[in-house]
């Protein structure tokens, strides 16, 4: 169920002229037909997102700590250079992190509340809260946020491999580290 969502999702994304959010809520969807509660879909989604984005920013950081290995007098700035941009990356993930687990959408709308109307924003303050404590449940499942993010980024590793082995297969070697 969850790969058919994931290509799906995908699809949507590569196809229809819509920003990558679109596949993120068409996979949330597709999960909910499937079976799977809506609440359910949608922090799944959300918590996949960011373990998908963490493991990024980590593939990154080792393609430009090998980059600026492979680059010609790489000196202290470079590696200050590669400091920082590993430090930025680190905070956004942590920011974002924590932006999902201290329930801002909640919060909001508790504040908005009494402007949209009693059953109104009784019924959005439930939703949020319920997405919220699902994201928060999902997080505290550690192994398994641990196993997705190995996954990710052995397929993100699996990517440089396919490239390396193409650029071979048509004539072009290259290393890999330049891969």
């Amino acid at each position: 169920v969850c790969v058919t969502a994931r290509w799906i999702g995908e699809s949507f994304s590569s196809v229809l002229p819509a920003a990558q959010i679109g596949g993120e809520l068409a996979r949330a969807r597709a999960l909910s037909l499937f079976g799977v509660p809506p609440v359910k879909s949608g922090a799944s989604v959300i918590v996949d997102v960011t373990v998908g984005l963490v493991s990024e920013m980590a593939y990154v950081i080792v393609g430009v700590a090998v980059f600026t290995g492979l680059a010609a007098g790489s000196g202290a700035e470079a590696r200050l250079q590669l400091a920082l941009g590993i430090g930025a990356f680190v905070l956004i993930a942590v920011l974002m992190i924590l932006a999902q687990v201290s329930q801002p959408f909640g919060r909001l709308l508790r504040r908005l509340g009494g402007r949209m109307g009693e059953g109104l924003g009784a019924r959005l303050l439930g939703g949020a809260a319920a997405v919220e404590d699902a994201v928060l449940r999902s997080y505290g499942r550690r192994r398994a946020i641990a196993a997705a993010f190995v996954w990710r980024i052995l397929g993100w590793f699996a990517g440089a491999v396919e490239f390396w082995l193409a650029m071979r297969l048509m004539g072009s070697p290259i290393g890999v580290q330049e891969a």
